[in-house]
């Protein structure tokens, strides 16, 4: 009985020892497609993410650009202010003055 069993154990192994690599390299080309396809879907995904979070950070950029127009353009309208009520003066300032 044990004679039968150390040839049992000897063909098991030994079809074991060729049918191993066999069944891997079937697995390895079978299953290539699949994960090419899985790599490509997460791509996808991962490229989406991207041009969202771009988006997200374009429009926030665009708002800080009309917020800083707006405040140059109320700096501006300030300095005109400051310059016509400055203007009025220098004008009195020379009509009144007792050596013109």
């Amino acid at each position: 009985m044990t004679g039968e069993m150390i040839g049992m154990v000897a063909v098991v192994l030994g079809g074991l020892s060729i049918l191993t690599p066999i069944v891997a390299f079937s697995a390895r080309y079978a299953l290539r497609p699949i994960v090419d396809s899985l790599l490509v879907l997460r791509e996808s995904q991962g490229n989406d993410r991207v041009a969202n979070l771009q988006d997200r950070r374009i429009a926030v950029l665009e708002s800080e650009i009309q917020s800083l127009q707006h405040t140059v353009q109320s700096l501006s309208e300030a300095d005109d202010f400051r310059r016509q009520l400055a203007a009025p003066r220098a004008e009195s300032a020379i009509i009144s003055s007792p050596e013109a």
